[in-house]
Parts: C-alpha cells; sequence; structure tokens
C-alpha cells in the first residue's frame, strides 16, 4: 500500500524547508558581508602602498 502524506506531514515539510532556506539566506547574508570586509580591507591596503 502506498504512503500518502496528511496535511500535518506536508505542513511539517514545508516547515521544514522554509527554516533550511531561512538558514541559507543567513549564510548568504554573512558569506556577503565577509567578502564586503575582505575587499574594504584590500583597497584600504592598496590606497596605503600607494600613499607611501
Amino acid at each position: 500500500m502506498e504512503y500518502i502524506p496528511d496535511n500535518a506531514d506536508l505542513f511539517d515539510e514545508q516547515e521544514a524547508e522554509q527554516a533550511r532556506i531561512h538558514r541559507l539566506y543567513e549564510r548568504l547574508a554573512r558569506e556577503e558581508e565577509m567578502a564586503e570586509m575582505r575587499l574594504d580591507e584590500e583597497m584600504y591596503e592598496k590606497w596605503e602602498n600607494e600613499r607611501w
């Protein structure tokens, strides 16, 4: 007999998927912030090297 998910199962799956997507967006935001910080640091180092 084939298992047919009920609404509660589907709701749990949807909640889990939304939580996973939320974690991915948080991770992406952190990675973007780190990339921006590295770029700022590189630009500052370049500016300092050109200054002297």
